[in-house]
This record gives C-alpha cells, structure tokens and sequence, in this order.
C-alpha cells in the first residue's frame, strides 16, 4: 500500500511539475465522457467541511456522497443528467436519501486524462439559481482518505522535532 501511495503521489507531483506550452501549468485535455469516468472527491472547506465523493460510471447509474464532517451526516444523491462539452461541464444529482437533501447542481470545468483530473465547479443545491458561492476543487481518485493518515504523520513529525529540544 505504501508503494502505491508513493507510485500515486510521484505521479501527481509529476504532472503537477510538468512544463506546458503557454507557462508552466501541467496541459491535460478537457474532460469528455470518457475521462470523466471514475471516483472524484473535493471538499468545501466552511464550517462545518462537507465531503463531496462522486462516482461516475460508464454504464449504469452513477452517483454523488455529501457527507458533513466530522458529523458523518450522508446524503446519497444519483445523477439524473449530465453535459460535458469543450465550453463545461454540468450536472445534476437527484437526492435519493432520507437525509432530506436538495438536488446538487454542479457546473465547471476541467481536464483530465483516463488515470488523472481535476474539476473546478460551483454548486447549488436548486436549478433556479446558477452555481455560485460554493465552489470545490473536484480531483480525480479517492485522496480524501488519505488526509487522515498524512495529518496523523504531521502530528508525529512535530512531535519528533519536539523531542529533539
């Protein structure tokens, strides 16, 4: 597992690193039906955090997770449409839970290969009123699972550097 996490982490660093044609941001293709396919996660970092986790899949539904932290209330939501085209991308997740959560309407826009993503959108929870003052940064993979492991590991490093007064 700890290869894995640094074969995943090198590669990030990776592309995060690589020089682009117009300044030094790393050139990823917009996303498209096919790249958009596969785990996303983001938080929105007011108080208290929420959790966005989606999963989009090829066939079948596809669905969204909204889980407040540390509360670990879950709204279940499945996705009922979806646009991807080179201007954006939009959609909406209907709540199919019995946490008595709106919809979730998302519209942004983002890059990504099959293995890598990121995904800058805006959220509003009716369709009335566009997207606006929620804004996450979607990343594709299940790296939220991660923080909790790197902030136990920050912790010990101060501690360590602590004992060595």
């Amino acid at each position: 597992m700890r290869i894995f996490k640094s074969v995943t982490l090198f590669t990030f660093s990776a592309l995060l690193s690589v020089p682009a044609v117009r300044g030094s941001a790393p050139v990823l293709p917009p996303i498209d039906r096919d790249t958009i396919v596969g785990v996303w996660e983001g938080l929105l970092v007011e108080f208290p955090a929420v959790l966005e986790h989606i999963e989009i899949n090829k066939t079948g539904d596809s669905y969204a997770a909204q889980i407040v932290v540390p509360s670990g209330v879950c709204g279940i939501l499945r996705l009922v449409s979806s646009e991807i085209t080179d201007a954006g991308i939009k959609l909406h997740f209907h709540n199919i839970s019995e946490e008595g959560m709106m919809d979730l309407y998302l519209q942004g826009t983002g890059e990504a290969t099959l293995e890598f993503g990121v995904m800058d959108a805006s959220l509003s929870s009716d369709g009335f009123h566009p997207p606006g003052k929620d804004k996450v940064r979607l990343v594709k993979g299940a790296w939220a699972r991660q923080l909790a492991d790197t902030s136990k590991r920050a912790e010990e490093c101060i501690h360590k550097q602590q004992s060595r007064k």
